[in-house]
């Protein structure tokens, strides 16, 4: 069974971006794909110290928080759909924080 996770960047729980996401989740499953969402604001995560360690060692030094969870979602899945807004040019600063 493919495994397909969805990142909802949106703030807004039934705004435009979450609604596309349910419809595009909802076509995965149809197809028979295992679904996960996860809504980015609903993460605790901490912010990058910059050291670069995880480069060198593979693994954050920051006690673990949502972001490693969501790495090893990431590493298992066999597609991935990250739905969100564009705030002044950018990706909201919550899917930022996810991403770094």
């Amino acid at each position: 069974m493919k495994k397909i996770l969805i990142i909802n960047g949106s703030p807004r729980r039934n705004g435009l971006i979450s609604q596309m996401l349910d419809i595009m989740s909802q076509a995965a499953t149809d197809a028979g794909a295992e679904v996960t969402m996860i809504n980015a604001h609903d993460l605790k995560v901490r912010p990058c110290a910059g050291c670069m360690v995880c480069r060198t060692q593979g693994k954050c030094v920051l006690p673990e928080d949502d972001s490693q969870r969501v790495l090893r979602m990431l590493q298992e899945a066999h597609g991935v759909i990250v739905g969100a807004p564009c705030y002044w040019g950018n990706l909201p600063g919550q899917l930022k924080l996810l991403f770094d």
